[in-house]
């Protein structure tokens, strides 16, 4: 027999009930005293995902959901969402986390966006003359790009504000330390660091990058997300990248993703540079 049921299901006995997703074998005991047996599986053998699955993950040991929201599986003991470096997320990947205080306690996600929509070459500044007031956070990339007036000789601003991928528009230029979270996960290259002591300090990252300390030569190492590596879809190019952070009337913070000085970060490009521009959105924690 089959039956169709629709609204709230009360189950007092072992019976079986066919038709629907539950089945006998889905509880153990009595709806009233016994539990629910949920599906189990690793997280390689998760399903095509739909909003409201719930499954328990046996390569983690806890029982999670799917967020349509989110875009990824969220464990039941999780009191935010967890996403893993390189996941689809809000419209692009997710790259890291920020603390806009300091403190290595994260405020933002970070996302960084498609590359095929989302990457180009542009200059800072076509003209290279004179400073941007209120674009010279180390770590707010959104306020820096929203204080970059709307003219076209802001090419790198102009083409991310311009941006509608996913849904959203609220893309930016990346500011330098939010830049150096992106490459510390998502390194593109093999190559060694360049000049390991010396750069990569981040007052704004968040465990496990180092916060307010150096790199080594081989940490970090290139990235293990296959789709960001050199060569790869959504691999940053091997060259270097404009953040948002003004450094002078003439000069912006740049991040080398460049095979030759991986890890580099300088003011040394002029603003007239057309150096590589990624998108960037946030998302309050």
């Amino acid at each position: 027999m089959s039956i169709k049921i629709s609204g709230t299901v009360v189950i007092d006995d072992s019976r079986a009930i066919s038709g629907t997703s539950v089945t006998a074998s889905s509880f153990i005991g009595t709806a009233a005293t016994g539990a629910l047996n949920m599906p189990t599986g690793t997280t390689a053998q998760r399903p095509v995902p739909a909003a409201g699955m719930i499954r328990m993950n046996s390569t983690t040991g806890l029982p999670e959901w799917y967020s349509s929201a989110y875009g990824f599986w969220i464990p039941f003991n999780s009191s935010r969402p967890v996403p893993n470096i390189g996941d689809s997320f809000q419209g692009g990947y997710f790259a890291g986390y920020i603390s806009y205080a300091g403190t290595g306690v994260a405020s933002h996600y970070l996302i960084v966006s498609p590359k095929a929509s989302g990457e180009t070459t542009a200059a800072w500044d076509s003209t290279g003359g004179g400073s941007t007031t209120g674009a010279t956070s180390l770590y707010d990339g959104a306020a820096n790009t929203a204080a970059i007036p709307a003219d076209a000789r802001y090419a790198a601003a102009q083409f991310v504000k311009g941006l509608s991928i996913g849904g959203y528009t609220d893309w930016y230029i990346p500011a330098k330390n939010e830049l150096e979270v992106a490459y510390y996960f998502l390194k593109n290259v093999t190559q060694n660091n360049y000049s390991p002591g010396t750069y990569g300090s981040n007052a704004n990252a968040v465990s496990p990058e180092p916060i307010s300390t150096t790199y080594t030569a081989t940490v970090p190492g290139q990235t293990t997300v296959t789709a960001f590596q050199v060569g790869n879809s959504e691999a940053f190019a091997d060259y270097y990248f404009w953040s948002s952070t003004e450094y002078s009337a003439t000069y912006s913070w740049n991040q080398y993703f460049y095979s030759g000085y991986p890890g580099y970060q300088d003011y040394y490009y002029t603003k007239t540079n057309a150096l590589y521009v990624r998108a960037f959105r946030r998302l309050a924690i």
